[in-house]
């Protein structure tokens, strides 16, 4: 953890950072959703490259996720045979962001 930095410690063991210095790490809030019926339940996998967070679906396909990083993040959910996955450019003047997870489909060409 950096110098005159104020964190979380949690019981995994890993620590959540929420400012440094004298700046301030704002929490974001992903509402994140899908109506693919196979996540439902499934982890989703929240990551800016260098900080990840995992939360999970709901049996409704929902999920609030709270982070403390910016940047450009990606959501992804897998049922085991398919993957959904968005990116979302996450910055410090907008505080909540609304995402849908569906599987992409491609058809056969005739």
């Amino acid at each position: 953890m950096p110098h005159n930095a104020i964190g979380l410690l949690k019981a995994n063991g890993e620590v959540d950072i929420y400012a440094v210095g004298d700046t301030m790490i704002p929490p974001y809030t992903l509402n994140i959703s899908t109506s693919e019926t196979s996540l439902y339940g499934q982890d989703i996998i929240v990551t800016n490259g260098s900080k990840t967070k995992i939360f999970s679906f709901s049996n409704q396909g929902t999920c609030t996720a709270v982070i403390h990083f910016a940047g450009t993040v990606t959501i992804t959910s897998t049922d085991g045979d398919s993957t959904a996955t968005a990116s979302i450019s996450v910055v410090p003047s907008t505080s909540t962001y609304t995402v849908a997870l569906k599987f992409v489909r491609i058809y056969g060409v005739y």
